[in-house]
């Protein structure tokens, strides 16, 4: 009887507990978000035929053809290519650029589409010991873009927070968090809920998601950029030992250490072909920010970053103000696409 006398007080104790102010300065347990996510598929390939139909004769020569459409209705997505890694014992195809086995479509528009072919030939009888078969023709399609994510962080005073609790009040606050187009997700959460009180630490955690059905490995190192308010204090190796925190914005960054990557850190620092900087984006990217990008690559597995966390501590203010943070990660990634063609001996 004691034991289960103890266990109802100590629920009850905690149940009591439930709506204390957190370690990290907040209001509560920080679960509420409000999320808004743009669509994941972004270059698809589409209409993959064989003609003529299957089955083919053995020696005849048939076609796969194949679309590359960008669904994305507002950017372009660059460095698009496609090749051909298996077509079993029909062997490599042959003709004109369009046909070979590695090709470079280049950039495409938003909404665009481009067409490709393979023309084969169909083993003979000897090739298939006069018996039925089929060949695998399987191809992936590769391309580059930058992943988008933003989130809002509310503050509240000391002197605001008591002077609304005198009147009855308690203050809310739900941060969003925006998550761009493509396969790639950035997702923010945090450790309170908000409002925070100012002059507070608070831990922001940081996950990246593949939702697409194609392969990502991993984030690669100079890739992952995370922006904070300037008025923010960043704690040493606040985002965890495989970050630079200290590159200041991110047009200093692209200023000062463009170049130690390939080129998706270029990507990410809208670089132009010949690898310079351009001036005008430069200028276009947010100053009042300091920000922290991965020195080391970070794995994906099972379609998931480990959990990244950042920590900070935000101004101290008067009254009330939302702060936003973001982050960006240029990636590339695979999309595959397979069909299989039975080829048939034929009469001799």
């Amino acid at each position: 009887m004691k034991s289960i006398a103890l266990g109802l007080i100590l629920v009850l104790f905690l149940s009591g507990c439930a709506g204390m102010p957190d370690i990290f300065g907040g209001l509560g347990g920080g679960n509420n978000i409000n999320k808004t996510e743009l669509a994941s598929d972004l270059i698809v390939i589409q209409n993959l035929n064989v003609i003529p139909s299957p089955p083919i004769n053995a020696k005849d020569t048939f076609s796969v053809s194949f679309e590359i459409k960008n669904q994305d209705d507002l950017k372009e997505v660059n460095n698009v290519r496609y090749s051909l890694f298996d077509s079993g014992i029909c062997g490599e195809p042959t003709g004109s650029d369009k046909e070979s086995l590695v090709g470079n479509a280049g950039s495409l528009a938003p909404l665009e589409t481009d067409f490709y072919q393979w023309n084969f030939q169909a083993p003979d009888n000897n090739a298939i010991n006069n018996l039925p078969t089929s060949c695998p023709i399987r191809f992936k399609v590769n391309y580059s873009y930058v992943a988008e994510s933003q989130a809002d962080v509310g503050v509240i005073s000391k002197t605001r927070l008591e002077q609304l609790q005198r009147a009855g009040n308690t203050p809310s606050f739900t941060p969003s968090n925006a998550i761009g187009r493509g396969p790639i997700k950035i997702y923010f959460t945090f450790s309170s809920d908000m409002p925070v009180k100012s002059n507070n630490t608070i831990s922001t955690f940081l996950n990246v998601i593949d939702k697409g059905t194609g392969l990502y490995g991993e984030i690669g190192n100079y890739t992952l950029f995370i922006n904070f308010p300037e008025k923010f204090t960043l704690i040493d190796e606040q985002c965890g030992p495989k970050f630079n925190c200290a590159v200041g914005s991110m047009s200093d960054y692209c200023k000062k250490y463009s170049g130690q990557a390939d080129l998706l850190e270029k990507i990410l620092c809208d670089a132009n072909k010949d690898g310079k900087i351009d001036s005008n984006d430069i200028n276009a990217l947010p100053k009042d920010t300091t920000g922290c990008i991965n020195i080391e690559e970070i794995p994906i597995i099972k379609k998931s970053s480990p959990q990244i966390r950042c920590t900070v501590t935000v101004p101290d203010i008067e009254d009330e103000k939302t702060y936003y943070l973001s982050a960006s990660l240029a990636y590339g990634y695979d999309v595959n696409g397979e069909t299989s063609v039975d080829i048939k001996p034929i009469l001799t």
